[in-house]
């Protein structure tokens, strides 16, 4: 019977060995840590609840609540609090609510007049017709200008990637805004009939959530049934192709064949497995993925002066002296997550734009978190909790010439059958776009041992 080797236990991986163990399809799930989940980690201690990469999710695909409802996880998921619809960004030091429609942004003093008036104009302005990549910062400034570039598309570039705008392609990294444009030749227009047609979609489906105890509890979920198939403290030193099988060594020089080889493993950790093959892998080599380190600080609720009143702050860069890129206010946006009387917040350093202060003595970096807090939150005393979690890899940047990448993923799926890819490097970095697509490879794998 035909057999495929998984390489990698995240959210990707998981999600196609569980559907392919619902295929009756063998499989061997290869992971190099002790636990599965990939980046997403939770963490228990003295009372605070601390997810150490996605700190929650949203049904993008009705896949996830499938998946949710076959593994049991359906009770045991928690909504975030009506009060985390709102978004803080950071201006003059102070966070300021974000307006979150071009209506509330038009009522708010939060941008000045030039900049409401240019938003008027955008629905009148010609699209781009270059088919060439474009740059997020510049498709902002030409269709909404500056200032909404620097402080909301920054923050949330920021937020959603760690990434640099400036650097970053509209065509891949944010694709439906691109093509929005295309379709309706007008942003402003396309969003209006996207929010119409998300009224036919159930609330709940489009509600952040995450679990009682954690994000942990999905890949936990999904691990469990398959457990027999997945091997941890497996790293991958080499994948080779001979005479139609894959043969796939690890560390501890164990080596096995396989019919097929998913590789769901970031692209830094594939390069050197599959360097064997007599393709050129460079593009790989180029993909960033920028150091991001979480700092989860607890502190006493009178501590902070700001009411936390949202799901969290972001830093644009702008912003002259400030060093964290954002905050969440973890302990405000679902229960349980800090003891009576104490808040959890979870704030982020590093990223494209400021990854070499992840370099830095773990001491000095708590102690400008600190004061950045003190400034922009209110924050005194000193904290009650502390963890620190660094990602020296963090998130793949979708920057300039990406498709590059994306016709070369493409291209060894076509030369080499048997061969496939998965994970948030394909299509997107969320965990729903990672879900989607494990499930697109193994749908993929099933049509080719049919």
């Amino acid at each position: 019977m035909a057999s495929v080797a998984i390489l990698g236990g995240g959210i990707s991986g998981l999600i196609a060995g569980y559907l392919l163990d619902k295929a009756g399809i063998p499989f061997t799930l290869f992971e190099a840590e002790s636990v599965v989940g990939g980046k997403i980690r939770t963490t228990l201690a003295n009372g605070f609840l601390v997810e150490h990469g996605p700190n929650s999710l949203q049904s993008t695909t009705p896949l996830l609540n499938q998946l949710i409802e076959e593994t049991g996880l359906n009770n045991a998921r928690v909504f975030a609090s009506s009060k985390a619809k709102k978004r803080f960004v950071v201006r003059g030091g102070t966070p300021h609510a974000l307006p979150m429609s071009p209506p509330a942004l038009l009522r708010s003093r939060f941008f000045s007049i030039s900049t409401k008036l240019g938003l008027l104009k955008e629905p009148f302005k010609s699209k781009r017709k270059d088919a060439g990549e474009e740059s997020v910062a510049a498709f902002f400034k030409r269709r909404l200008g500056q200032e909404i570039l620097d402080y909301a598309v920054d923050p949330f570039v920021t937020g959603i990637f760690a990434g640099d705008p400036a650097a970053l392609s509209l065509q891949h990294a944010f694709p439906t805004l691109h093509n929005l444009e295309q379709k309706h030749g007008s942003l402003l227009k396309g969003l209006r009939a996207s929010r119409q047609s998300a009224h036919d979609i159930q609330p709940t489906k489009r509600m952040i959530f995450s679990f009682t105890e954690g994000m942990q509890m999905l890949p936990h979920a999904l691990a469990a049934p398959i457990k027999s198939s997945i091997k941890l403290n497996c790293r991958i030193s080499r994948v080779t192709l001979q005479q139609g099988k894959w043969t796939v060594t690890t560390d501890q020089g164990h080596a096995k064949a396989f019919d097929a080889v998913l590789n769901t493993l970031p692209l830094p950790a594939a390069l050197p497995c599959f360097t064997g093959l007599p393709i050129d892998l460079q593009p790989f080599a180029r993909v960033t993925y920028p150091p991001v380190t979480v700092f989860a600080l607890g502190f006493h609720k009178e501590d902070v002066q700001h009411p936390l009143d949202g799901f969290g702050m972001l830093v644009p860069g702008k912003e002259m002296g400030a060093r964290i890129l954002g905050t969440i206010f973890s302990s405000m946006v679902f229960p349980n997550r800090a003891p009576n009387g104490q808040v959890l917040l979870t704030t982020l350093v590093g990223g494209a734009r400021k990854g070499d202060l992840c370099g830095l003595d773990d001491g000095l970096i708590l102690d400008f978190v600190l004061d950045d807090l003190h400034h922009m939150l209110g924050v005194s005393g000193n904290p009650v909790f502390t963890k620190l979690i660094p990602w020296p890899n963090a998130i793949p940047q979708y920057n300039m010439g990406y498709g590059r990448v994306k016709e070369l993923i493409a291209s060894l799926e076509d030369s080499y059958p048997g061969l496939f890819f998965a994970g948030n490097y394909k299509n997107g970095i969320s965990v729903g776009d990672a879900a989607k697509s494990g499930e697109a490879a193994a749908q993929q794998i099933i049509r080719h041992f049919a």
